[in-house]
């Protein structure tokens, strides 16, 4: 692999989203997780999320621009599987999603829990809802090998910068959702606006 440089914004913009993140990190530590299942898993799930964003940096920086795309899915999909478990698993499949487990419960796919979250009235669904309709079609070109992810792998940095830059700041944008997602879980006292005071602070890594 031949080594590039990356221009000036894509390096201030990388360094800036990891500053962001360690943030939302250090005020999520700062809270204890609730003991029910109802907020610890959709805390984990929102976690991962926010993993895959870090995931996705890392692979950027080592030029893996295919390979960071395809994390852009299960970065959406674990903060829709997040919000689902919050809000509409019952009980029983609460306590089927076990840690310990050698497979998954049985759910409904991660689509139908899109589907179903279409209708709740909290403010992190239409901004989901904007990002589906946005990247659905790019989110499964990214993840399954299609041409865009083809196009990523094969074409010189020179002529992507643009690109990746984007797909930065839209994994950003998710990173955003599942840190006010994790505030909203924790259901604290002022979790959700030290969280959404650093999401304003950090503006310039998310805004387009």
């Amino acid at each position: 692999m031949n080594t590039v440089s990356h221009n000036v914004e894509l390096e201030k913009l990388l360094d800036g989203s990891d500053s962001m993140q360690r943030e939302f990190e250090r005020i999520i530590r700062i809270f204890s997780v609730p003991t029910e299942l109802r907020s610890q898993i959709p805390i984990a799930l929102a976690s991962l999320s926010m993993e895959h964003a870090s995931a996705m940096r890392t692979l950027v920086r080592q030029q893996h621009y295919a390979s960071a795309s395809a994390l852009f899915r299960p970065q959406f999909d674990a903060v829709v599987r997040a919000i689902w478990f919050s809000e509409l698993a019952n009980d029983s499949q609460l306590a089927e999603f076990k840690l310990d487990s050698e497979k998954d419960g049985v759910f409904p796919k991660t689509f139908e829990m899109f589907d179903q979250c279409e209708a709740l009235d909290t403010p992190i669904v239409p901004i989901l809802k904007s990002y589906h309709s946005t990247y659905k079609n790019r989110m499964h070109s990214f993840t399954h090998g299609g041409f865009l992810a083809v196009k990523l792998h094969a074409t010189p940095y020179e002529k992507l910068s643009t690109s990746v830059y984007g797909m930065i700041k839209s994994s950003n944008g998710l990173l955003v959702l599942a840190a006010m997602a994790s505030a909203y879980f924790l259901d604290a006292p002022g979790a959700l606006d030290l969280v959404s005071n650093a999401v304003n602070s950090a503006r310039e890594a998310w805004a387009n």
